[in-house]
């Protein structure tokens, strides 16, 4: 028993020395490892981007992509080609009302995981804006007279990309519409002349020239316009309002723009259904004349339906006619003391006095006030006026008129206003609005039904602008707050909105409980200030820098560049910015309640400028060829010592001063100095200007494109 214990111990043991004594295969950093790629937006007429990564896949990288809509592979999506240092992105044009995402992925495949430290995986989106062709374009429908003719449409941007569909209304026959895009910025309409009695209709529908019959048609972007022709009728022009003649008048007479060449006349009496006996009727030329035109002696007025037919046979069988009606008034008197009335919204009654000497017919304006006659005497008549509440957001008028046997005898202007109140409508609720000294901008909602109120603000400092509708009684005003400026801790200002009946006022309110006495700040790297902070309540103050290896600052506000060293300052980069912050935490609902100060850290270097001066200059290619001087200019505080000055593919300047007798030249703060050329420089690719000076005993290179 004890020898089989040994024994299961020894294999254990050596188990473990064989596994120690076996080495790894060496393994290498994946070239995904630390990659991180933007997300790529395109444009709906994209079809291709190259981004540039620093990355080298070498082959070992592929790409996977689903679409964001789908979970599918994205159709559109045609390819990506993953190259050292380049991602060549390929998509089809998105000719649909729809953006379209597709999430990718980079991996190193299955076969070659085993080659990397680590499997690593790269994620970005590619997101193709919808097509926005016809954004543009507000028209929908255009009416074209029955003749044949050719209308040019502006379009006010060019459509080179666009092609035309046309589809009938209501019959699939088109072929008498013809549309066209004329130089790519103007649509034509061609239209035969239509002899039909009815109005015929086509539908012009623009879309995308990439558009393809594997898009829905429901999704591709699209602007149709309803061409609607109309019928062809002699009486199409003639407009014949009803014609009244006086209880006397013996003659009368329609005129007419054009000649009424073939066209008859009828008259029937409304009451006999029989030709009328009491009027005649001729047509000469352009006039209808009405003759021999008998008094009228009965106590109602009379009718007749006069109709203008086309001789093509009988009037019965005529399609191509027109009717109107001539009324005879007869004598009577209609007297009111009352001749507008005028009243608030809320529902009520108003009594009006009318005299007549015959029965009239009383016409009201509509259905929100009602009329109740009650005859007082012989001669004389109370009419009350019941009024409904106006709930609309329109003031109710018209006219109501008096009748003798239909004719107007008298009418009674009536007025109901609308409703004045005023409701500031939030959806919280609120009664104020409130700004930190960034401040900002919010829409105004404000309910009423009086849409011609007057809004006005106390104060100059906010803005109103943009007002929309919605629906009756709703509406928005866009508010803006600028940034606040100055010493002061708050200030108010009252926007007041009123009607004829009614005033509210909107309060706003803008603080900065605290604020720094700088907003922006430069600092030469290893300097300080001191930055003051200014609150108005009992509040300790927190400091905080965005950068502490750049920028540090104490509690008292003071801020200190930290001094690393930096001696070059490379052709395209920038001093860094740094932002400090001072806060006194959470205060007026704000969780985090500060002010911001910008604080640029520069060395001597980046004020120094340096650019080409005037002459000979070429570029081909990023090639050039030039004999233009350099001018190098001391913004810095203090005087500055050039040791050399390089020009690419010329060699050194002299920048030795004769005058002195020195191998240096020292150049005064707010002064420039130029250097010519030794040599043309010819053909030399993205030439570089290097600058190298002392200043406070330290000695700086400034480096830029020339």
């Amino acid at each position: 028993m004890m020898m089989k214990h040994y024994y299961k111990y020894f294999i254990s043991l050596l188990t473990v020395i064989l596994l120690f004594s076996c080495t790894e295969k060496d393994k290498f950093p994946s070239p995904l490892k630390g990659l991180k790629i933007d997300d790529v937006y395109m444009d709906a007429d994209e079809k291709s981007r190259t981004i540039e990564v620093k990355a080298v896949f070498g082959g070992q990288v592929s790409w996977e992509a689903t679409d964001s809509a789908t979970n599918d592979k994205p159709t559109w999506l045609k390819d990506i080609k993953l190259s050292n240092g380049k991602i060549e992105i390929q998509v089809e044009e998105n000719v649909t009302i729809n953006n379209r995402c597709a999430q990718i992925v980079l991996f190193t495949p299955e076969q070659n995981a085993n080659n990397y430290e680590e499997n690593v995986k790269v994620y970005f989106k590619i997101i193709q804006s919808r097509n926005k062709m016809f954004d543009g374009l507000d028209m929908s429908e255009i009416s074209i007279p029955y003749s044949a003719c050719d209308t040019l449409i502006s379009l006010g941007y060019e459509l080179s990309k666009a092609k035309i569909e046309i589809k009938g209304v209501g019959e699939e026959n088109t072929s008498w519409c013809k549309a066209s895009l004329s130089s790519s910025q103007f649509l034509k309409i061609h239209t035969d002349m239509y002899k039909g009695i009815e109005l015929r209709q086509a539908l012009v529908r623009m879309i995308p020239t990439a558009s393809t019959s594997e898009v829905a048609d429901s999704l591709i972007a699209h602007k149709a316009i309803l061409i609607t022709q109309h019928h062809n009728e002699v009486f199409d022009s003639l407009t014949i309002e009803d014609r009244v003649v006086g209880y006397d008048q013996k003659t009368d007479t329609v005129r007419f723009e054009h000649d009424l060449k073939d066209i008859s006349c009828q008259i029937i009496d409304d009451q006999t259904t029989q030709v009328a006996r009491w009027i005649k009727a001729k047509l000469v030329g352009k006039e209808l004349i009405f003759y021999d035109i008998s008094m009228n002696k009965a106590l109602d007025s009379r009718n007749a339906t006069v109709t203008l037919y086309l001789l093509d046979g009988s009037i019965e069988k005529s399609t191509v006619k027109t009717t109107f009606k001539v009324t005879q008034e007869y004598q009577s008197l209609i007297i009111s003391e009352d001749k507008k009335i005028e009243t608030d919204h809320t529902a009520k009654s108003i009594d009006l006095h009318v005299k007549s000497n015959a029965k009239y017919q009383i016409e009201m304006p509509g259905d929100w006030v009602k009329c109740i006659l009650k005859p007082a005497d012989e001669y004389n008549d109370t009419l009350t006026l019941n009024f409904s509440e106006n709930i609309t957001n329109q003031k109710r008028e018209g006219d109501m008129r008096l009748l003798f046997s239909g004719q107007e005898a008298a009418k009674i202007h009536i007025l109901q206003k609308t409703n004045p109140k005023i409701v500031i409508n939030f959806a919280d609720q609120r009664k104020e609005m409130s700004f930190q000294k960034s401040g900002g901008e919010f829409n105004l909602p404000i309910k009423t039904l009086t849409p011609d109120f007057k809004i006005t603000k106390k104060a100059s400092w906010i803005s109103l602008s943009n007002k929309t509708t919605e629906g009756i009684d709703q509406y928005y005003y866009k508010v803006s707050v600028p940034y606040f400026a100055g010493d002061a801790f708050e200030r108010l200002d009252t926007i007041v909105i009123t009607t004829f009946g009614d005033t509210v006022r909107f309060p706003i309110k803008q603080h900065k409980y605290i604020y720094l006495t700088e907003a922006k700040h430069e600092l030469e790297e290893g300097d300080s200030f001191k930055l003051d902070a200014k609150t108005n309540l009992e509040k300790s103050i927190s400091w905080s820098s965005s950068n502490s290896e750049i920028l540090r600052v104490s509690t008292n506000g003071l801020v200190k560049s930290v001094n690393r060293g930096t001696r070059i300052r490379n052709a395209n980069d920038n001093p860094a910015k740094i932002t400090v912050k001072a806060s006194i935490g959470e205060y007026d609902g704000v969780a985090d309640y500060f002010d911001y100060c910008e604080v640029t850290v520069f060395i001597p270097a980046d004020k120094i400028g340096i650019k080409r001066g005037g002459g000979n200059y070429e570029k081909t290619d990023n090639k050039v060829t030039s004999d233009c001087p350099v001018t190098v200019t001391n913004n810095y505080s203090k005087t500055i010592t050039l040791q050399s000055l390089y020009v690419d593919g010329v060699g050194a300047l002299d920048v030795s001063d004769k005058e002195n007798e020195t191998s240096t030249i020292k150049l005064k703060a707010e002064s420039s100095m130029t250097f010519s050329l030794p040599k043309q420089m010819s053909g030399v690719s993205n030439p570089q200007v290097t600058l190298t000076f002392t200043v406070n005993d330290k000695e700086y290179t400034k480096k830029v494109n020339y």
